[in-house]
C-alpha cells in the first residue's frame, strides 16, 4: 500500500510549523530590536558588535514565513522544512564546538534548547514521513531526468534554466513542483 503524499496526509505537523513560524517571528524580532536582551537575561557579556547579533536575529526571522508555508502546505513545501532542520542540527554542533573552545559560555545553551533541540522530534518525524510518503530520499533531494523529460516534452517551445543531467525516477514530484521548476517559455 502506497502512503499518500498530500497536505492532508501530513496535516498533523501543521501545528508544529505554525508554532515554529510564530516562535521565529518573535525570537528574531526581539533580537533585532533589543540585541542586548538575551545577554542580559543569561547574565552574559554582550558581543562587541551588536549588529552581528542582529543579523543572527534576522536569520532566525526569515525562517518564519518558510515555516508558515510548510504549515499551510506540508507536502508542497517540504524542502523548506529540510533546510530548517539542517539549521537545527548545525546550530547545536556549532554551539558544542564553541563551548569546547571556550568561545561561548555554556549558559548560551538555553538558546540552543529553545531554538533547536525542542523542535527536533517534530521535524524529525516530519522528515521520516515525507521520505516515506513522497517518493523517498531521491525525490526529496533532487529532481530527476524523467521529470525533466516530461517538462521539456510538455513545453517543447520553452527553454529550461536547470541542468537536465540529473538521473533517477520521478517519484514524489507533484504537478505543482513540475510546473515551477525553472521553465521559461518564449
Amino acid at each position: 500500500m502506497t502512503l499518500p503524499c498530500s497536505d492532508d496526509a501530513l496535516g498533523r505537523y501543521r501545528p508544529w510549523f505554525y508554532a515554529a513560524a510564530l516562535y521565529n517571528l518573535v525570537w528574531g524580532s526581539v533580537n533585532i530590536l533589543y540585541p542586548s536582551l538575551l545577554f542580559d537575561l543569561l547574565d552574559m557579556e554582550e558581543p562587541n558588535y551588536k549588529p552581528l547579533w542582529q543579523v543572527v536575529g534576522m536569520f532566525v526571522l526569515v525562517y518564519a514565513p518558510a515555516y508558515w508555508w510548510v504549515a499551510r502546505y506540508p507536502a508542497r513545501h517540504r524542502h523548506l522544512a529540510v533546510i530548517g532542520l539542517l539549521g537545527k542540527l548545525l546550530g547545536p554542533l556549532g554551539f558544542v564546538w564553541a563551548v569546547a573552545n571556550d568561545e561561548i559560555p555554556q549558559a548560551f545553551g538555553w538558546t540552543i534548547l529553545t531554538n533547536d533541540l525542542v523542535w527536533w522530534p517534530a521535524f524529525g518525524l516530519y522528515l521520516r514521513d515525507i521520505v516515506r510518503r513522497c517518493g523517498g530520499w531521491r525525490a526529496l533531494l533532487g529532481a530527476t531526468s524523467q521529470l525533466w523529460s516530461t517538462i521539456q516534452g510538455q513545453h517543447s517551445n520553452c527553454s529550461t534554466d536547470v541542468d537536465s543531467t540529473v538521473s533517477g525516477g520521478s517519484e514524489g514530484i507533484d504537478a505543482w513542483e513540475a510546473s515551477s521548476l525553472g521553465t521559461n517559455c518564449v
